[in-house]
């Protein structure tokens, strides 16, 4: 699978273990609340090692932008600000080292639909999107 595989348009169909893991990082329930009930899409564009990701919802958008192996900061949709390195290995995953331990694990499988694993401190928060 080449990389642009990930180019797409991908709506979150389910997320697990949401309330653990941002309560690990300290998120007040009732954000965390509204981040569980969310219904999250994902645009994903590329230009060479530049990566474009649109997340959309609830008539909100934010935008991120990274080069794969060099530093980046991204802020996430609930406002959640991170430094890291986004990198793809060989198998085509995609990988987010963060400060704070924060570790993202994405794969996309041959059908479009991508497992988005985000851990801290072995606690592991999943996301489930499948392209549009």
């Amino acid at each position: 699978m080449d990389r642009s595989a990930w180019n797409g348009k991908f709506k979150m169909t389910e997320q697990r273990n949401v309330e653990e893991f941002l309560g690990k990082l300290g998120v007040p329930a009732a954000q965390i609340k509204a981040i569980k009930a969310m219904e999250l899409t994902n645009e994903i564009t590329s230009a060479g090692d530049d990566y474009t990701m649109k997340q959309t919802s609830g008539g909100k958008e934010n935008i991120m932008k990274v080069t794969l192996d060099k530093e980046s900061t991204v802020q996430t949709l609930d406002g959640m600000v991170l430094k890291g390195v986004v990198t793809i290995d060989a198998n085509n995953e995609m990988w987010g080292k963060y400060e704070d331990g924060i570790v993202e694990h994405m794969v996309i499988d041959k059908d479009g639909v991508i497992t988005d694993k985000i851990t801290k401190d072995g606690t592991c928060l999943v996301r489930l999107f499948k392209r549009c």
